[in-house]
């Protein structure tokens, strides 16, 4: 009679599951049963297949996601999904806005106790152009002046120890191109001659696509 049951929820669900409700799963990969909630409305409460309740009915919960059974999300564009780790939209929680095919990847498998969704969610901020630059350092001085720097990840600490990283002279009048990679920064200092016992005259950091078409003048 449960198997019965189990196709005909499974039906029920293939038939009016809409394609703009997100669609929640317990197993990865958006595999094993999966049931939607109408993007804004919420679960304050995750049918607990530990209660008495749910007990006998485990690998069911027909009215909606079970409680620590969440694996995999589905989210149409226009919806936001956060999950909460208790009852009541209480304790951690982490919000998507785009499909989770692998919530162990964050963290938040067999986890989520209660779902808030809610509609028109605000556009995903605009991922960053990937691309490489060129800095243009220009000595507008009447003497030498002497290059270093590191390109770097741009989520690696900054503070190096700039006298290891020597790039070259940097004549008067004379334009010197560095090229920053995509993904990288170019942590610089200018040194009136050798790093050593010398004044800084400048040091700062360019990162790729703030590089494109940039000039870095140096003057005293």
């Amino acid at each position: 009679m449960r198997k019965l049951i189990s196709i005909l929820a499974a039906i029920i669900f293939s038939a009016t599951a809409a394609a703009q409700d997100p669609i929640f799963y317990d197993d990865i990969d958006y595999g094993g049963t999966g049931w939607n909630i109408d993007c804004g409305r919420e679960n304050p409460r995750l049918e607990d297949f530990n209660s008495s309740f749910w007990g006998g009915f485990y690998g069911g919960c027909y009215a909606g996601p079970c409680n620590w059974r969440v694996s995999s999300i589905k989210i149409p564009k226009g919806c936001k999904v956060t999950l909460y780790d208790q009852f009541g939209f209480q304790g951690n929680s982490i919000t998507f806005t785009s499909d989770q095919p692998n919530l162990v990847n964050v963290g938040w498998n067999d986890r989520a106790s209660s779902i808030r969704i809610q509609g028109n969610a605000e556009p995903a901020p605009a991922q960053q152009q990937r691309c490489g630059g060129n800095v243009v350092f220009l000595n507008r001085t009447n003497r030498t002046v002497y290059l270093y720097g590191l390109k770097v990840s741009k989520y690696q600490p900054s503070n190096f120890y700039m006298c290891n990283f020597y790039i070259g002279p940097i004549a008067p009048g004379q334009p010197y191109q560095v090229f920053v990679p995509e993904g990288q920064a170019l942590n610089f200092s200018i040194y009136e001659s050798d790093c050593t016992y010398n004044r800084i005259l400048s040091q700062g950091v360019y990162q790729d696509c703030q590089a494109v078409g940039q000039y870095h003048t140096i003057d005293f």
